[in-house]
């Protein structure tokens, strides 16, 4: 028993020794050297013998401004590291919100043979507003560009600065898919909205571009089908391909004065669009622009274009209204330009418009109206087919002082004359007359100056033409008249297109009488 009592009390004498020494061990510094970069990046002073480190952030006034992952959001948040360095921004665990903040650090010792550290004094600091969007630094480190979404979500403001330098870009396929981000508004130093940037973001209500971007890249908003309206700024040169393809909510577009081109199917397929306005300065607009099945009632096309670029307006069942700015450098409509346009009524074309193509206005039912331009030289081959205009039309129909097209089949005519052309007649579609197998003669009056491409091709009974005053004979005009023998080609006749006459083998040109050589006018 007394030997029992020994080896207890010798114990006890040994664990107070032990207790003592520890306690007695070396107690850690504090750490020093806090700082918080323009990254936010968290550093301090290493401290010898320390195992780890516990971090404390705290708000400065107390706000609930740390979110924890998973969880509320938090006044105060600790956590350890081993490291002497954090980012701050970049934590799976917890994210900083914009607001004022104070760090302190507590070096953890190892055990027996260090103490734990008292807290290190406060450091404070301010974290500036972030969107949570992954950033990139492009052009040699000057300045960042959006990559990826990152966490960003509900409403966000791209910054104009981020960690102290600007932000230029919405990269390519920035936000492509994303479900989470509503509503955005672009910083004033982004200049490039990259290609689909922002593709099949189906959550997208709203977005403000400002002032200096001069690039919406192809397939910048494509599918963004919960937009509802966009103003695209005076400085954007160019809008992409498909940059707006099937934005199916988008009710307002307006178009700044400044934008040079739009392209292929930019605005198609955006059912709720009601009217758009093109302004002067667009010089370029792609194919299938503002095609099928939008809501479009009224579109007003500005001064400087050139071109209206085949089905750009095609398919807007409800499209009324087309208006033409005064001074228009338009020369051209390219087919189907406004083909399927079944609520159009009327049509003034502009003067200085050399050519309608194919099947512009074709299956415009209601189209009952039409002003052509005199200086019209090209009929397109059933450019006004389908419209009202053939309903008040015999067998040859007629747009203003253009033979248009004939009502198949047109077998009763052998003689095309001065008694079944209307006096005024200026010119002759392309195709109007393809494969009329009865007509033998043809006898253009005065008036006639335009006969189009192809416009008599394959009229194998056809054996006289007199051409009297027609100045162009188009291509293809007289293509495969096998039986034509009888030629005159009248003074004032200045060009005569590719194949005009091709395979017309009856002709024989080594036999071809005076009034059948080519007039001294053919330039």
């Amino acid at each position: 028993m007394k030997k029992f009592k020994r080896i207890f009390i010798m114990g006890l004498i040994l664990s107070a020794v032990l207790g003592l020494f520890t306690a007695c061990g070396p107690k850690l510094s504090a750490p020093s050297g806090i700082s918080v970069d323009v990254d936010n990046k968290l550093t301090w002073d290493a401290v010898a013998k320390a195992s780890n480190y516990e971090i404390e952030i705290r708000t400065t006034d107390g706000a609930d401004l740390i979110a924890v992952t998973d969880g509320e959001n938090v006044n105060t948040y600790s956590f350890t590291s081993r490291r002497t360095i954090v980012d701050l921004s970049n934590s799976a665990k917890f994210k900083l919100n914009e607001g004022d903040y104070a760090v302190k650090i507590k070096a953890l010792g190892k055990t027996q043979s260090a103490n734990d550290s008292e807290w290190s004094s406060d450091y404070e600091f301010h974290k500036e507003y972030e969107t949570g969007c992954v950033y990139v630094l492009i052009n040699n480190n000057t300045e960042y560009e959006i990559s990826k979404v990152g966490n960003a979500e509900g409403s966000i403001v791209i910054e104009d600065m981020y960690r102290g330098k600007p932000v230029t870009s919405i990269g390519d396929g920035a936000f492509k898919g994303s479900k989470r981000v509503e509503n955005i508004v672009l910083g004033k130093n982004i200049t490039r909205i990259g290609k689909n940037a922002f593709y099949n973001a189906t959550n997208l209500k709203s977005i403000v571009i400002p002032e200096g971007v001069e690039e919406i890249d192809e397939s910048a908003f494509k599918a963004c089908t919960a937009l509802v309206e966009v103003e695209i700024p005076s400085t954007v040169r160019k809008i992409g391909d498909s940059a707006f393809l099937r934005c199916k909510s988008l009710t307002s577009v307006i178009i700044g004065e400044g934008v040079e081109e739009i392209g292929e199917s930019a605005f198609s397929d955006c059912f709720a669009l009601k009217e758009i306005t093109i302004p002067d300065s667009v010089k370029v607009l792609g194919e299938y622009a503002f095609s099928t099945g939008n809501m479009l009632e009224k579109a007003v096309i500005g001064s400087g274009l050139e071109s209206i670029p085949a089905y750009a307006f095609s398919h807007c069942p409800f499209l009324k209204t087309v208006e033409f700015k005064d001074n228009s450098s338009l020369v051209q409509l390219q087919e189907n330009a406004f083909s399927d346009c079944l609520a159009l009524e009327s049509i003034k074309i502009p003067e200085g418009v050399v050519s309608v193509g194919n099947s512009c206005f074709t299956n415009c039912a209601a189209l009952k109206e039409v002003d052509l331009p005199s200086t019209l030289r090209n009929l397109g081959a059933f450019a006004f087919r389908g419209t009202a205009l053939y309903e008040a039309s015999g067998d040859i129909v007629y747009v203003e002082n253009w033979i248009a097209d004939y009502k198949a089949p047109l077998r009763d005519i052998q003689n095309l004359d001065y008694e079944n052309i209307k006096e005024g007649t200026y010119g002759i579609a392309d195709a109007a007359f393809y494969n009329s197998l009865s007509l033998v003669s043809v006898v253009l009056p005065a008036s006639v100056k335009v006969i189009g491409k192809q416009s008599f091709y394959g009229c194998q009974s056809l054996m006289t033409l007199n051409t009297h005053s027609v100045e162009l004979i188009d291509y293809g005009a007289f293509c495969n008249c096998v039986n034509l023998t009888t030629l005159k080609l009248g003074e004032g006749l200045r060009e005569i297109g590719a194949y005009a006459f091709m395979n017309c083998s009856s002709l024989d040109n080594n036999k071809l009488n005076p009034t059948a050589t080519l007039p001294d006018s053919v330039r």
